[in-house]
């Protein structure tokens, strides 16, 4: 039998927000975490539903890496007056030290008379034609801290009870999205963080999903994947010049994807393709990313591709050389070059010197380094930290 009767917005602890509408928000709120703005769309939904003038968002992370934000709703984007509130009024906030999440509004901790008299009120948000203000600190237990207001002009009028009871309906979830946020802005530094080492070592990296096309790429890897070296990206997917590099490749690729639990920590297939010149040859070490077993088809990680130069030059730091091994500047300019396969001719013609004198300096290098053999620091050199630099 169909239910005729009018549809009630569901009321959780005083609050109004239906169900359809919660259901929206949360949307807005979770989604939005890993979109170009995050918490953009959620605050233009608040702003719809309190009927608000402005809503702003002030995050603050316990990692220097993680940062903060602020995120502004507003019918009018005014740079000047957000530039005047960071800069002097977020000083006078009337809500410093609200207790977390406790909803309040301006009534809740002054009266009209001395909220009137304010210079914040006066000579910032009267101004801008603000007039009511509904308050919200959230603290979540790992240190990341939301500070969020919603604005009314004197028309719209005051908030209510209702008003405070929706935020607090929403407090919870924020909370919850403020750690996600941090967690997910910490992953991305240590994701810049590895990437960036990778690259200062050489070595390209390519990950593969499950349906064997590139989602990622590091800038080592852009650039040997010019097709130069014998290989590139077409279509989406890595493919060699060179047909029996490619059908290798392939293959290897193909086990690496289909490689069972017990076979991922240990499975490596390692190969190298060849691009135009003969000197030109790029070494790959193709492996299964752990976990595939338990992942949907499509944009998941599953074959890591390390791609290397074999002729490229040494990344090591040239200052970090010198400043580990107390080397003169010739001595490092010596040094660097050996790890980079020249022979000592090679090395006095690059620098215009004689033999003799590279001799020399290398004899000075060898007694800095403590090893005695070309081949051992050239090992030594290139197992540095300076590669890291």
């Amino acid at each position: 039998m169909a239910d005729n009767r009018p549809h009630r917005k569901k009321s959780v602890q005083g609050a109004t927000i239906s169900v359809t509408e919660l259901g929206s928000l949360l949307e807005s709120l979770y989604a939005g975490l890993t979109g170009a703005r995050p918490w953009q769309a959620f605050l233009d939904r608040l702003r719809a539903l309190f009927a608000a003038q402005n809503v702003s968002l002030t995050l603050r992370f316990p990692s220097r890496e993680a940062g903060g934000a602020v995120v502004f709703s507003a019918d009018t984007y005014m740079a000047e007056a957000e530039q005047a509130w960071n800069t002097h009024f977020f000083a006078l906030d009337p809500f410093e030290g609200l207790p977390p999440e406790q909803v309040c509004s301006i009534g809740d901790v002054t009266s009209t008379k001395r909220w009137r008299q304010s210079e914040v009120y006066r000579d910032y948000l009267r101004p801008l034609g603000i007039e009511h203000i509904l308050a919200l600190e959230v603290h979540h237990p790992d240190g990341a801290q939301c500070r969020l207001r919603i604005t009314r002009d004197a028309e719209t009028g005051d908030f209510d009870q209702r008003d405070k009871a929706n935020l607090r309906l929403l407090t919870p979830h924020i909370r919850i999205a403020i750690g996600m946020q941090a967690r997910l802005s910490h992953l991305e530094f240590s994701h810049r963080l590895l990437a960036g080492t990778v690259d200062k070592l050489s070595v390209g990296s390519v990950l593969l999903d499950t349906r064997c096309e590139v989602m990622f790429a590091n800038d080592m890897a852009r650039r040997l994947l010019d097709g130069s070296h014998g290989l590139s990206v077409v279509q989406h997917r890595l493919v060699a010049s060179n047909p029996r590099d490619n059908a290798a490749m392939q293959q290897r690729i193909q086990k690496a994807l289909k490689a069972t639990p017990a076979e991922t920590p240990t499975l490596v297939e390692a190969m190298s393709v060849g691009g135009f010149a003969r000197e030109q040859r790029l070494s790959l070490l193709i492996r299964p990313v752990s976990g595939v077993e338990e992942a949907r088809p499509g944009k998941t990680p599953a074959v890591a591709v390390f791609l290397r130069d074999t002729q490229g030059s040494s990344q090591a730091s040239a200052e970090l050389i010198r400043q580990l091994y107390d080397l003169t500047p010739t001595e490092t300019s010596v040094a660097m070059l050996l790890a980079d396969g020249l022979t000592t001719d090679e090395v006095a013609q690059a620098l215009g010197i004689r033999l003799n004198t590279v001799r020399v300096h290398l004899r000075g290098i060898f007694a800095k380094t403590g090893v005695d053999r070309q081949s051992a620091l050239v090992r030594l050199l290139m197992n540095s930290v300076a590669t890291l630099a």
